[in-house]
């Protein structure tokens, strides 16, 4: 388990999900005249904006970090069902892309600090449920620990909000 937190992949995530909360509470926090002077007041636009931005920044890091040659050259050779790939790439971005404008009309309805909560909670579930569902998962007692602090991290930053404390 040691192993698993230590490593680049861990800490990735980690980064990940700190960073999509923090976006999350950012753009809330947003000035509305701000967001009406800029056509930000509507969460789809807002949400197309961010979507489109991360992916022309996003896009040039990857390829700054593995060059095109690579990439076609990857993909030339590993990938035998080129139409599945590229189709199944497709619905996983659509779906992301749908998800992440649901996710930002319940942003805008029910605040900052619940969808930080919810997406906390979230990621928590998924862990309980592998544990379930997936044959050979473990639920170690430092995931069990780690779950527990997410859960009463989150149950107090909610409360502690509420009371403005």
């Amino acid at each position: 388990m040691s192993k698993e937190l230590a490593s680049l992949t861990a800490v990735l995530a980690m980064t990940s999900n700190l960073s999509f909360a923090m976006r999350s509470i950012l753009r809330k926090k947003l000035d509305s005249n701000y967001k009406k002077r800029t056509g930000l007041n509507d969460p789809a636009i807002e949400h197309c904006l961010t979507t489109a931005f991360s992916f022309v920044i996003l896009s040039c890091v990857t390829l700054y970090m593995e060059p095109y040659d690579s990439i076609m050259a990857h993909y030339n050779t590993k990938i035998a069902d080129k139409n599945a790939f590229l189709f199944n790439c497709f619905v996983c971005g659509l779906s992301f892309y749908v998800y992440n404008e649901l996710q930002n009309i319940v942003l805008d309805l029910i605040g900052a600090v619940p969808m930080a909560v919810g997406n906390t909670l979230k990621r928590v579930a998924i862990f309980i449920a592998l544990f379930f569902f997936v044959e050979g998962e473990t639920f170690p007692p430092a995931k069990v620990v780690g779950c527990a602090i997410a859960i009463v991290g989150c149950l107090c930053y909610a409360v502690f909000d509420q009371q403005k404390i």
